[in-house]
């Protein structure tokens, strides 16, 4: 007879899932003679769903750094502002938390970059605009912009949803 199963510890922080999907597998640690890597990313969001333009310096109010994957290992998450004096933040505000990543390439060629970054270290309370751009040595590549499809409220309600779904004890797979 098994042993009772029991708890021993809990994390039920919410977090937003992010996917970008590459056309080739990126390598975000060869470096340039200015120290900028081969391929790069940068996510800029802006709390207010309404706004334009995420990516305007004006507008973005935190952004999730791709470009110092290899610094840290991991993608930072940044403030945009005040602006700090680290010179890995190109300008940017102080480091608001770290995520690990994951790229996975497909047999076509194509890469998948998987993360999560919990909503409070986003800060995000509700629907928000983004704008993702990619960089090669530092020179803009791609651009594509748009907003987050679910509020953080509706998540959360959603998942109560589908929690409640399922009795105590009943199997889910």
């Amino acid at each position: 007879m098994s042993n009772p199963l029991k708890i021993l510890g809990t994390d039920f922080s919410a977090a937003m899932q992010f996917i970008v999907i590459f056309d080739h597998n990126p390598n975000f640690t060869t470096l340039d003679s200015n120290g900028r890597p081969e391929d790069s990313f940068q996510i800029y969001i802006a709390y207010n769903p309404a706004t334009q333009h995420p990516g305007n310096t004006q507008s973005v109010d935190v952004l999730v750094r791709g470009g110092e994957i290899h610094i840290a290992h991991e993608i930072r998450i940044r403030d945009a502002r005040p602006t700090v004096a680290d010179p890995n933040a190109e300008g940017w505000g102080a480091v608001r938390g770290t995520v690990p990543f994951r790229v996975h390439t497909l047999p076509n060629g194509t890469a998948v970059l998987t993360f999560s970054v919990p909503f409070n270290v986003l800060g995000i309370t509700g629907q928000f605009a983004w704008e993702l751009e990619t960089y090669k040595f530092g020179a803009q590549v791609d651009q594509q912009a748009g907003v987050s499809p679910v509020q953080h409220d509706e998540y959360h309600q959603a998942a109560r949803s589908q929690a409640a779904r399922y009795p105590a004890g009943e199997c889910l797979h």
